[in-house]
């Protein structure tokens, strides 16, 4: 019915440690999402990692999709997409909605890696996240954009131009339930600097023990690291000519993160003395 509020198209996970291994204990997925298993390290029992697919046409005007993600008892979980999300657009409807809100407890590590969105000309499309720590954990946030290039065009251009987007992002940090900030990002229009640089993405690292590190030179990218308020941790800001520079910054970025986190408390006492595998968000000794 029209003046049925629109479905809610997101997933709910719980990861925790049973029996010295980390264990999926709670896994609900909604169209189009679908989250099949939980991928162990054979390094390190404690460590893991979900893949989210999607099996839709992307976000239309009107979709509302949720995750809710927690992590805890010294597991490392990494929750990351496929591919790319496109986000359509309709003239005159509202863009889609998506929100997220991601937890660490007991020292437990959490990494949310989702697929980037592709913003086709004219779309609108808003995001609101909540990221919460005590004060022995570390979440990790990725979230990225890349403009499509028909966004990059004057409106009513011969080759199909729609003249900018509007994309708004609201990214509230919580350490022991404090607000400690409030991170607000966007593109409204087409300012000259998106069309040197179409493609952006935010990191933010709550919990991470200071000094933020040193993230690498990639060609065809910048990145700027800073502090967040109260301590809380650090962010990165990654801008790329495209989404494959983009995709080689955050990693570079995500690399160097992973290089600079520690466990604490029991974390640390359950920690293998194995390296760390390849891709799995591992703590540094």
């Amino acid at each position: 019915m029209s003046g049925d509020p629109p479905p809610d198209l997101g997933v709910d996970l719980l990861l925790e440690p049973v029996g010295g291994r980390i264990r999926l204990q709670r896994s609900v997925s909604r169209w189009p999402s679908l989250v099949q298993k939980l991928f162990r390290d054979d390094a390190d029992p404690l460590c893991g990692t979900v893949v989210v697919q999607q099996s839709g046409g992307g976000l239309h005007p009107g979709d509302v999709r949720s995750t809710r993600v927690a992590a805890a008892g010294g597991v490392r979980a990494r929750v990351v997409g496929q591919g790319a999300t496109l986000v359509h657009a309709v003239p005159g409807r509202p863009g889609p909605l998506e929100t997220a809100e991601l937890t660490a407890a007991g020292g437990a590590v959490l990494v949310h890696h989702p697929e980037p969105r592709v913003v086709l000309p004219g779309a609108v499309h808003r995001a609101r996240t909540a990221l919460a720590v005590d004060a022995t954990s570390t979440v990790v946030a990725v979230e990225a954009q890349v403009l499509h290039p028909g966004c990059l065009r004057p409106a009513g251009a011969a080759d199909g131009g729609a003249g900018g987007v509007d994309t708004r992002s609201v990214v509230e940090v919580r350490v022991g339930g404090e607000l400690r900030a409030v991170d607000r990002t966007g593109v409204q229009g087409l300012p000259a600097s998106v069309r040197r640089w179409p493609a952006q993405a935010v990191v933010h690292v709550v919990g991470a023990p200071a000094p933020a590190p040193v993230v690498p030179a990639v060609d065809g990218s910048l990145a700027a690291v800073s502090a967040l308020p109260g301590g809380a941790g650090w962010s990165a800001r990654v801008v790329a000519v495209d989404g494959l520079a983009l995709r080689r910054c955050l990693d570079a970025v995500l690399a160097a993160t992973a290089a600079g986190l520690r466990p604490t408390g029991a974390a640390r006492r359950a920690r293998p003395a194995s390296p760390p595998p390849s891709g799995c968000a591992r703590p540094a000794s």
